[in-house]
């Protein structure tokens, strides 16, 4: 990873500085070429952006397949020599002759130590298939290695290369930890080894980077702040101190360690064991049960030790396991059903509700000998069953008041046959004479009593037909109030005329009837009437054009004096005042004054005000 990014106390000086990431330097390396220093990562990264691998010849036995890697030296190397770098490798591995071995393929890491080297682990170990030039070592020449038996050490990184060989980063140091010198037959690939110096642009010799102590010293004596300072941390100190610090800082994050999968800060941590982590470790304060805290929760409320109050509020608390039993037989404030009815109760009330419960058994209060008769069917068994029941005649509505037992009641019925027939006799006159008063109740409560009468007349062809056949004939309308408690009048109609409208005309006419309140009101009637023979025209196709007519009484023609009590009989005096000549037959048909065989006669009488009020 690139330089330490913390929060310095003071501003570094710059040799401390990576010039690749401006930060201060981690694993700082020194290029003893030309002087300069930059992260061990940084450099790293640096130098395989700008690698240019080029294709290596396959190895013998494995035609047609494409490596990376180094060819077959044509010499024999040097004894002694040191091999270290990242190289593309496809070709044979160096078989060292005595080798201690440090291989991680996979993340696995696998150490060993044995004759033959890495080309034992390679083949054995290291991969699970064949490797190249591992298969058939004997035809390939001998390639690098130790000729003076040191003991050295060998660790080896594989993965994958740019041209999709293996990558191998191959370190080898001898026994004292110091680095050999390489020579030119050390760096397989040839100019793979040799780069350009970030910062002058000068070659740089990969086998010449050196770890530089002296300044990783300098970086990690650097003052900073805590990594966790913005959330409050108030700890600052070298950064060589800073991992010891992370180790008690009670706001870095850190797994739970009850492995329950969750992170969070150090401080939080002990309320997060006490009370939040599900794999933390419980014990029942009833039962002594020990659970971890996901159980807990689902255990919690359903403890058979734990002391509980009685769910129906009698008061009682008892252990929960004792709570149903409680519950089922002993609580006063349990619900119970009800032997005769079914429905339940509370069973400190259900002796109460015995006393008004409908199906409680009681015996006949007649004493009749019938037993266990429900509560709410003693009225039944009185009325149709009990044998001693006293009952009132069947004719008590006419008038009947005999009261004696069922079984006494066929002779009563047969020793006063005429008398009942009395009785219903005039129950019958009294109930025509309330039927005809109701009757003219209902017809006055049906008359206008605005001063204003729409007369339908329906099936006019036919009655106009009628009219023809037969003389002064006349049809009468219902009769109408002026205004309530005011005259009583009605409209009369010739459809085929009266006196010189006959056969010609339709004539019209309005009579004063005798009504309730006559001797309330002024004599002679002498209010203006007004007749109209309606258009039923549509209004939103034409404007209706109604036949108007209008006349103020004489009061001194005798059918608009106060009317007698025998003014009800048709003659020539009764017939009242109007127009013979209303409208012809002919203009009848002209518009639509006649629709649906019908015709609309309007009568009003224009009452003063102060006479309404």
């Amino acid at each position: 990873m690139p330089g330490y990014d913390y929060k310095l106390l003071e501003r570094p000086r710059r040799r401390v500085l990576c010039p690749l990431c401006g930060k201060p330097m981690r694993e700082p390396v020194r290029v003893s070429t030309c002087g300069h220093r930059f992260c061990d990562t940084c450099l790293q990264e640096f130098l395989r952006r700008r690698r240019r691998p080029s294709p290596a010849p396959s190895c013998r036995g494995h035609a047609g397949r494409k490596r990376w890697g180094p060819p077959h030296p044509a010499t024999p190397e040097p004894s002694g020599c040191v091999w270290g770098g990242i190289h593309a490798w496809g070709g044979p591995f160096p078989a060292f002759r005595r080798l201690r071995l440090s291989l991680a393929p996979h993340r696995r890491p696998l150490h060993g130590e044995r004759r033959g080297g890495a080309r034992w682990f390679l083949r054995n170990r290291a991969f699970p298939g064949p490797v190249p030039g591992c298969a058939a070592p004997r035809s390939h020449p001998r390639p690098w290695g130790f000729g003076d038996g040191r003991r050295e050490t060998l660790t080896v990184q594989p993965g994958k290369g740019l041209g999709g060989g293996d990558l191998l980063d191959v370190k080898v140091r001898g026994k004292d930890g110091a680095p050999g010198a390489a020579s030119a037959h050390s760096l397989p690939g040839g100019a793979e080894g040799v780069f350009k110096c970030p910062e002058d642009q000068l070659p740089l010799d990969y086998a010449k980077i050196y770890p530089d102590p002296e300044l990783e010293a300098q970086v990690l004596s650097l003052a900073i702040r805590c990594i966790h300072s913005e959330e409050g941390c108030r700890w600052s100190g070298l950064i060589r101190h800073l991992q010891a610090h992370l180790g008690t800082c009670g706001f870095n994050v850190i797994p739970c360690p009850n492995r329950c999968s969750t992170k969070l800060s150090r401080r939080d941590l002990p309320q997060h064991l006490q009370h939040g982590c599900p794999k933390r470790r419980v014990q029942c304060e009833f039962c002594a049960g020990d659970f971890t805290g996901e159980a807990f929760e689902g255990h919690q409320g359903t403890c058979p030790q734990e002391s509980v109050y009685c769910e129906n509020k009698c008061g009682a608390r008892m252990m929960r396991r004792l709570l149903s039993q409680h519950t089922l037989s002993e609580c006063p404030k349990r619900t119970q059903p009800c032997t005769y009815c079914a429905k339940e109760f509370v069973f400190d009330t259900i002796q109460n509700h015995q006393y008004q419960c409908p199906r409680y058994p009681v015996p006949c209060p007649n004493q009749c000998g019938t037993p266990n008769i429900a509560r709410e069917d003693v009225p039944t068994h009185l009325k149709e069953s009990c044998s001693t029941a006293m009952l009132l005649c069947p004719f008590k509505e006419a008038g009947c008041k005999h009261r004696c037992p069922k079984l006494a009641m066929g002779r009563h019925l047969e020793e006063s046959t005429k008398a009942h027939l009395g009785m219903v006799c005039a129950l019958v006159s009294r109930q025509r004479q309330e039927i005809l008063e109701l009757r003219r109740d209902v017809e006055e409560l049906s008359v206008s009593s605005d001063g204003t009468l729409i007369w339908k007349i329906s099936d006019y062809a036919r009655k106009l037909q009628e009219a023809k056949t037969r003389s002064n004939y006349e049809f009468f309308s219902p009769p109408f109030y002026t205004h309530k408690y005011g005259y009583r009048l009605q409209v009369s109609a010739f459809l085929n005329g009266n006196g010189s409208g006959e056969n010609s005309h339709l004539s019209v006419y309005i009579r004063v009837l005798p009504g309730e309140y006559d001797n309330l009101l002024e004599w002679p009637f002498s209010y203006r009437v007004t007749f109209s023979l309606l258009d039923q025209s549509d209004p939103s196709l034409s404007k209706p054009q109604h036949i108007t007519e209008t006349f103020h009484p004489d009061p001194n023609w005798k059918n608009f004096q106060k009317p007698g009590a025998s003014r009800g009989s048709l003659d020539e005096s009764t017939l009242g005042f109007g127009y013979p000549k209303f409208i012809s037959h002919e203009d009848i048909k002209k518009r639509n004054y006649v629709r649906d065989n019908a015709i609309f006669i309007k009568a009003s009488v224009e009452i003063p005000q102060k006479i309404l009020s």
